[in-house]
């Protein structure tokens, strides 16, 4: 679980979106890729297409996020016993978080990430 990330809501939501029922090791490299710009999250709305899909965009601060949240998560798993090869990312969920005040009245973005992780059954 990722408290208080400095990341937007709709781009930690779309990552969820992008990662839920991969591996982690897999889920690691996307999200690896999307920071070089290689690989693109899709997104929803009238954003412009990119290679391999209609519209995504490269939310390059939240997948540097999820990348730590996932080498946690990944060090849980071992811990826990569970056998990493068969292990999916069954929860994936973005909600708000507190809004602390910034310079000029404005609200800064803050972000809760939950992530779980289950063996699949075959």
């Amino acid at each position: 679980m990722g408290r208080n990330l400095r990341v937007s809501k709709k781009n930690a939501g779309y990552v969820c979106r992008f990662i839920k029922g991969k591996d982690i090791d897999k889920a690691i490299f996307d999200l690896g890729e999307v920071i070089k710009m290689r690989k693109a999250v899709p997104f929803k709305g009238e954003i412009p297409h990119r290679k391999g899909m209609m519209s995504g965009r490269y939310p390059v601060k939240a997948a540097g996020e999820f990348i730590k949240l996932l080498k946690g998560l990944k060090g849980n798993v071992i811990v826990n016993g569970m056998d990493l090869d068969k292990t999916r990312i069954s929860i994936a969920s973005a909600s708000w978080s507190s809004r602390p005040m910034r310079s000029g009245g404005r609200k800064s973005k803050r972000t809760n990430v939950l992530l779980k992780a289950r063996e699949a059954k075959k």
